[in-house]
Parts: structure tokens; sequence; C-alpha cells
């Protein structure tokens, strides 16, 4: 060992001085000069031989610690600067503790499978700025291995005999599974692992008296172990009695009814667990424990007690919720619910949706409000069942239209987990529009008086299946959500069936960083009599038609602005003439400037029958503190107008007054509806109320209209052919500004 340790100085001296001072005039100072102030600089560990164990591990063993990388400079200057920028640390030096910390170094080693490990250390110290820059010199050495793993039961005899032997060819499965194990690295974690492997896979069939445990014997000149897993299986048992504690108002049926098991049957351990979830699940309890109670069981018998013990909450609560999206500006949720209303675990909700508008980026924001009504009972029949029926009224106002929605919606959800869901939704809403909001056509000779009315009846079906690691903030998994629609040929004035896949999915890379995907495609088929490229029955459909762009959708487009469009117009001073821009002489473009103040020019969506989309975003952390993080996505997606009859629509019933106007229906379609990519980046700040998130997006492919203004393309249509001569897009210029587009989002990372 002290030739070890003597190797381990030399090569630590040799590796700060050609590492840590290369470049530097830093000079060596002796170690006596330590004091209470010094503080440490940099730590680094350096790897004699093999390097299984990383240096993020290693640094949470040790009391020794060092700035980050942007600590030392970066992040002070922010500090001072920026308010959410966490302060610094201080990281003093202590030599008697670091000389502790190769203790704790290799003890860790030994705890993970390395009998012989050698560590040592060098510090290099700077009196100018009283700090040192401290090495680990580390010698892993060879490591222990799991030569032959067994099972055994009382007197060494074989484990499964012990068994039912019903059971014995699922348990030489288990055995050869875990006996794959061999030739790796044995730890002390691993040991109690395998123990508490096999005492789970006898818990799960029924042997709940079961005991194990788990030796190693080593041969410390071979560096080799052999492992032995002793098994006492007991009797197979089943469920005692169940009883029931600290229910108040709640009935002890309600947590009863929720748990998936009963007196008399087999013993499961998984069930406990289920159990718990289910019980708390009715979110009438802030404590819901469901576990054996050895005063209740009895070994001879064979019989498990259980105890599920709660501590109720209080039923009535006040929840709100504040946001931003660059789509719809501020936003605001309030919401009340009784939990227990009139018993039986039964809920009612009263909540109201506000989106104002205010602060949006767009031009045209997402106003919406909505008041919804709830009432759901959570047990119907079976516990996996559960219905509600939800009354609501909603206002729209937006870039596809304003509208007034009243209806009833019926939900019956069907679940075995939070991502295993099945949901059976029929529904009826009438929807009145404003005729004068729909430019699009001219409604006054299609549709009489200031509004028109859609009713609907409609049955969907929507699912959640995934595996995710954490179900609220996921970094490992896949989900799908499938979901189908069809409308009856009932009170419903159009009739169209829709299936829709969203599939996400997560995979983590370090402590903090992570990739984002998804992918979604979706498809919508008139049906009967409904034709989409009819002006009736496309104001209609609007709602169920398919749009592309904005904050949660492919970044980098003004939301639902991908894809088909079309230049909405609306004159707002008819009194303005040509003359009075032409006669001055401070105008550059008299044409563009007439059209610009006689007339409201935006665009607007067309939407499409299919979308396929599809995003992909990483994210990682920020050395700013741990709720700061950065992400980097690419973005794309397609809307489909199948026929080319939405264009056809507005080709036939533009309004008479422009005769020109079907020369900007041919530009308008004869932009290619490619695939469109946006890529960008962002920032996130992580608040109480969810990621705060800035991006920036940037239009890789954009469109032909993507880049111009739409007063600019108007005028270019000649109109009112104020510019005698064929239309030319020539003269609406392409701005590159318009390739940005900024998204802002609170409560919402991906």
């Amino acid at each position: 060992m002290p030739t070890v340790r003597l190797a381990l100085a030399a090569l630590a001296l040799g590796a700060v001085l050609g590492g840590l001072g290369a470049g530097t005039a830093r000079a060596q100072a002796p170690l006596y000069l330590v004091n209470d102030s010094t503080t440490v600089r940099s730590l680094r560990f350096r790897y004699v031989d093999s390097k299984t164990l990383q240096p993020a591990q290693l640094k949470q063993q040790i009391a020794t610690k060092a700035p980050g990388f942007f600590e030392s400079g970066w992040r002070r200057s922010l500090y001072r600067l920026l308010p959410l920028i966490g302060e610094p640390g201080v990281y003093p030096f202590d030599p008697i503790t670091l000389q502790k910390d190769v203790v704790r170094l290799e003890r860790y080693y030994r705890r993970n499978g390395f009998p012989r490990p050698a560590v040592d250390y060098l510090v290099r110290l700077d009196t100018t700025d009283n700090d040192v820059a401290v090495l680990f010199v580390v010698a892993e050495g060879p490591p222990l291995l799991i030569d032959s793993l067994t099972f055994a039961g009382p007197g060494g005899t074989p484990a499964f005999e012990q068994l039912d032997p019903a059971l014995q060819a699922e348990w030489r499965a288990f055995r050869d599974r875990i006996a794959l194990q061999q030739g790796e690295r044995l730890t002390d974690f691993r040991l109690v692992q395998l123990q508490d492997q096999a005492l789970g896979w006898l818990l799960e069939h029924g042997y709940a008296f079961a005991d194990v445990s788990a030796e190693a014997r080593v041969d410390s000149v071979a560096l080799e172990a052999d492992v032995r897993i002793k098994m006492t299986a007991g009797p197979r048992a089943r469920y005692g009695q169940i009883v029931v504690e600290g229910v108040e108002s709640v009935s002890e049926r309600v947590v009863l009814r929720e748990l998936p098991f009963a007196p008399g049957e087999p013993f499961r351990q998984s069930e406990l667990t289920e159990g718990q979830r289910q019980v708390f699940s009715l979110n009438l309890f802030q404590l819901a424990a469901v576990d054996v109670a050895d005063s209740l069981s009895s070994r001879d018998a064979g019989l498990v007690g259980v105890r599920a013990l709660v501590r109720e909450t209080d039923p009535r609560v006040i929840t709100g919720f504040a946001g931003y999206s660059s789509a719809g500006g501020l936003t605001a949720t309030a919401q009340w619910t009784h939990r227990n209303f009139f018993g039986d675990a039964r809920s009612f909700t009263a909540s109201l949706v506000g989106q104002s508008g205010l602060g949006a980026v767009e031009q045209d924001p997402e106003i919406a409000y909505e008041a919804r009504l709830s009432l759901r009972q959570p047990y119907l029949f079976n516990r996996d069942l559960s219905a509600a029926v939800e009354p609501f009224a909603r206002y729209q106002d937006d870039v596809v239209e304003r509208s007034t929605q009243y209806g009833v919606s019926a939900n019956l959800l069907y679940s075995r987990g939070a991502l295993q869901t099945l949901t059976l939704s029929p529904a009826f809403s009438t929807r009145t529009v404003g005729s004068d909001s729909v430019s699009l056509v001219d409604p006054s000779t299609l549709l009489p008086g200031s509004a028109f009315s859609i009713t609907r009846t409609q049955l969907r079906l929507t699912g959640a299946l995934g595996r995710v690691d954490d179900a609220l903030n996921p970094r490992r998994g896949f989900i799908l959500r499938p979901a189908a629609t069809v409308t009856s040929p009932l009170l419903s004035d159009v009739e169209y069936g829709a299936l829709s896949l969203t599939a996400t999915g997560f995979l983590p890379f370090g402590r903090r960083a992570g990739l984002i995907g998804r992918v979604t495609g979706g498809y919508l088929l008139p049906l009967g009599s409904t034709d989409a490229a009819a002006p009736f029955d496309y104001l209609a459909l609007r709602d169920a038609l398919y749009f592309a762009g904005g904050t949660s959708d492919v970044r980098g487009w003004p939301s639902n602005l991908l894809g088909p469009k079309f230049i909405d117009f609306v004159a707002v001073d008819t009194t303005v003439t040509f003359e009075e821009f032409a006669s001055d002489p401070g105008v550059d473009d008299p044409v563009t400037e007439y059209y610009r103040r006689r007339y409201s020019v935006r665009y607007r969506p067309v939407g499409g029958e299919a979308k396929v989309s599809a995003s992909v975003q990483v994210n990682v952390p920020l050395p700013l503190g741990p709720q700061w993080g950065a992400s980097a996505f690419v973005d794309a997606g397609r809307v489909f107008d199948p026929a080319g009859g939405l264009y056809a629509l507005f080709e036939q019933n533009a309004p008479a007054q422009f005769p020109d106007l079907p020369f900007l229906v041919d530009w308008l379609r004869s932009d290619d509806p490619a695939f469109r990519v946006g890529a960008g980046a962002g920032v996130q700040y992580l608040t109480t109320v969810g990621y705060v998130t800035l991006a920036l997006g940037y239009k890789l492919n954009p469109s032909a209209f993507d880049l111009r203004d739409p007063v600019e393309v108007f005028r270019a249509a000649d109109i009112e052919d104020l510019d005698p001569g064929p239309p030319d897009l020539a003269r609406a210029p392409a701005h590159w500004t318009k390739r940005l587009q900024v998204h802002l989002s609170i409560g919402q990372r991906f």
C-alpha cells in the first residue's frame, strides 16, 4: 500500500504541474500558509487505472466543495445585475476535512464493489487569491465479481421445494433471470437488491410471511463472491380482516370498495399498493396508507390482516391559476370543488376559465371565456369506472370566429392508472356564430340575419396509454393519446368522423437534461351530405378542422397561421381617397399607404381536413440555479386541404365589388403546401405556477406569404386597380424579420 500511495502522489504532482498549472502564472506556495479564509477554487479527479465511478458521483460523497464553471466569474457578475440569479456560494477549505474525504471515498468504493481502492490528493495554494486547487487521484483497483448465485431453503434444501408445484415454473424463470447477473460487480446495494427481489417475488405470489436474507462469501485472493439467498417461504396466505381507521365524515364503505381485494382472496403485495393509490385518488384524504397489520394476521391460519389508515381533508377547496401565452395573453382559472357532495365521494365542481387576450403578441389574440359545472361519481359499478356530467357555456373570439356556445357533455371514464385510461364522451352543443366575424366569404349572400347557429351531437372516444417515470414531470418513457369522434345524423347540422393520435417520448441524459419528441396526426372525413367546401358546412366545421402554428404547436409561426391561409380585409375608413396620399410628398408608397389606412387587412387561416406535425426538444440546465433551464427545438408540420375545395369556396363566394380578388386566391393556392419547419431556442424558469418560458422560433422554409405583409400582398393584387397592370407579387417585398416569432408562456414547458 505505501508503494501505491507513493505512485499516486507522484502522479498527482505531475497532473497538477502539467494540467492545473498550464498556461498560468500562479505559483505554488507551501500549504502551511493555508488559513481560515482560504477557499476552494477547483476540484478535480484523476484516475490511475479504470474509471467506473464518475466524478459527479464521487463529489456527492465528500464534504469539500468547489464552485461550478460559471460561479467564479459569470455568476457573480449576473448576481449583481439580475434579481432571479441565486447568490454564489462560499467554498471554504479545511485540510482535516480533506483527509476525511479520502476515507469517505475509499469506503464508498468498497461499498460499490472495489475492495482495494487507493485514494490520494494534492493541493495547490495560490496566496494571491488565497484559494486552492484540489486534485484527488484514484486507483479503483480490481472489482469484486459474483461467481455464483444460489437460492436455498431451511437447512440448505433447494428453495423451490417450499413452493406450490403450480408456481415452480414461474420460480425457475425468475431464478434463471436473476442468475444472469453472475459475473457482475457485487456492491452492498446489489446484495440488498437481490434479497429484495426474492422477497418481492414471494410476497407477490401469496407468501406473506416469507423471510429472506442474503449473504456473500468472498474469496479475497481471487476477488470472487458466492452469493446465497436464504428463503423461508412459509404458508401461502389469504386476506383476513380488513379495518379502516381515521374516517369521520366519509363512510368506511367508500374506502373498502376502492380496495382491489376482499377477505378470503389470495394475498398479493401489489394489490396493497394499488389499493392505496385508489383510495388516495378519491381526493378526500391528505393521508392514505394501506398495509399489512401484524396484530390482525395469523401465520398459523394463513390469514393476513390489512389496515387502511386515512386522514380526511377539508372536502371544500378553492383553487386558482394564472398564466400567459403569446397567443392568448393573460389567462386565469378559478375553481370551487366539494369532494364529498352528498356523500359517497361524489364531487361537484364549478369552474371559470378566462383567456383575456391582454398582452398577447399575436395580431389576433385568442380570447375565450368558459363556465362549466361538473358532477362526478367516482364508483360506477366498478372501482375502475367513473362518470361525470358537465353543462357548459363558452364565448370565443379569435382568428377563426366569434361565437357563443352552450351544451352538455358526459364522460364515462375507465381508468387503470394515470396513463391507462379510456373515456367515452357523448356531447350536445349549439354554437351561435356572428356573421360579421366571418369575413372569408360574403355571409350576407349566404346566411340570413346577423348570426347563424350550428347544432351538433357527437360521440368522442379518447384514451391515454403510457409508461413514464413521473406522471407530473416525466423524463423517461412514452405517452400515446388516441382519439376518435363521430357525429350523430340526428340533431347535427353537419356529419363527420375524425381520428387523431399524439405520441410523446421522453429520454433523459444527465441529471437534469433530457430529450422530448412528439408526433401528432389527424384526419377529418365529412359524412353524408356534408361538404367542407360548401359555405355553411365550412363555417360549421371550422372548430373541427385542423390548424397549425403557435406556442404549443409548430413554433416559428403565429397561432394557426402555418399552412393554407387567406387574406381577410375589412374597410375601416371609406372616406380616405388615393389622392390624399398621392399628393403627399412625404409618402414613399402612396398605394400601400392608401390600402393600409382604408382597410384592416390580415391573414386568416383556412384550415384543413388533415394534419401531421412533429417536434423534438432538448432541455438542459443552466448554471444560474436549479430553477433555470434552456431548450433547443425543431418543429415541423403540414395542414392538408386534400381536394383544394376550401380555396375554391373563397374564390366562388368572394365579394363582387373586388373583381381582381380571384388573382389573390390563385396566388394563395399556388403557395406550395409543403411541410414547414421551424427551429429555435428558449429559456425556462421554474416558478410555483410552472415554467415561465421565453422562446424564439425561426422559420427555416417559410412560404412566400409567411414573409410578406398582408397589406402589401393585398395591394400587389390590384384589388381596386389603383395601379394599372397585371397583379405583381414582386411589389410585396419579403421581410426577413417575419422569419422570427416570439413565444412566451407560463405553466408550459413543451
